[in-house]
């Protein structure tokens, strides 16, 4: 959402690799504590996409930061636990 603007749920699934049912409920909390809101499409209202607010920008940013603090021995065991 950062870089490509507003996501489908299902787009968000791929991306997340998680189930759809399971986005729908991540998407949910990440909504009520205001890191996405939802956008209808104007020509088909049935559809529904997330983009970031500035708090959810200002969320990421600010775990960015922590990330960069982070040991590198850290990052490392981080990063192989995402690859299992």
């Amino acid at each position: 959402m950062l870089k490509k603007g507003p996501l489908s749920s299902g787009d968000l699934s791929r991306k997340m690799k998680l189930s759809t049912s399971n986005t729908s409920k991540t998407i949910k909390i990440i909504e009520e504590k205001g890191y996405v809101k939802r956008l209808i499409d104007a020509t088909d209202r049935r559809k529904m996409f997330f983009t970031l607010t500035e708090i959810g920008k200002d969320k990421i940013a600010s775990i960015k930061c922590e990330e960069e603090d982070m040991p590198s021995e850290l990052k490392t065991l981080i990063q192989n636990m995402h690859k299992e």
